[in-house]
């Protein structure tokens, strides 16, 4: 299979400019295409990594801008403040089936750059948000959970990592990073395991 770029938009499920929607797609071991699922509203969505949990289930990470995303027609997930970024986590079975998604939601940007799992099908993910002035700093990991502050009200770019059960509830979140506005961000762009199931991530 052969992907091309079209001079001429044609209105598909991946989206058009400046409607573009992100996508997770398998391919057989043997190079056959079985299935692509996708994930947008009106503005943008994208995905960043994926990964594939014990049961066979595949978790990709991103973000997405557009007042309201839908996964593929089965969930949505609401941006608190339109054309900024909110950061996501899909959760999609292996025979194409949306199963969840969970959002890290704020006034300001949030994205999810990397994302693994463990045996226990458990997810870690690690990203980014920016932490604006103390009415918009308040940052929300997941349906249900209890908002929390940002390090510094300056527009500062603060790291997280995010562990979530299987099912997709949030277990917990931790945050990190400096004071140094926006010159100075603190990003996490890779995650992954010790056989102690500690978590280990880097960025810059």
């Amino acid at each position: 299979m052969v992907a091309t770029r079209q001079s001429t938009c044609v209105s598909n499920r991946f989206g058009c400019y400046p409607t573009i929607n992100g996508f997770l797609w398998k391919v057989s071991k043997d190079g056959t295409a079985l299935w692509v699922v996708a994930v947008g509203g009106n503005k943008l969505a994208a995905m960043n990594a994926v990964t594939v949990d014990a049961d066979g289930n595949a978790i990709t990470a991103g973000y997405f801008t557009s007042p309201t995303a839908t996964f593929d027609g089965s969930q949505t997930a609401t941006n608190a403040a339109e054309d900024e970024k909110d950061a996501v986590l899909w959760k999609v079975s292996s025979a194409g089936t949306s199963l969840w998604a969970q959002t890290v939601t704020d006034l300001k940007s949030s994205v999810a750059y990397a994302v693994t799992s463990d045996s226990s099908s458990n997810i870690y993910a690690v990203g980014n948000f920016v932490s604006g002035s103390s009415t918009n700093q308040k940052h929300t990991f997941g349906t249900g959970t209890s908002s929390v502050d940002g390090l510094c009200t300056n527009d500062c770019f603060n790291a997280w990592v995010w562990k979530l059960s299987s099912s997709g509830t949030p277990l917990w979140h931790v945050i990190g990073g400096g004071v140094g506005g926006p010159t100075y961000p603190d990003i996490l762009h890779g995650v992954a395991l010790q056989s102690t199931g500690d978590v280990v991530a880097a960025g810059a």
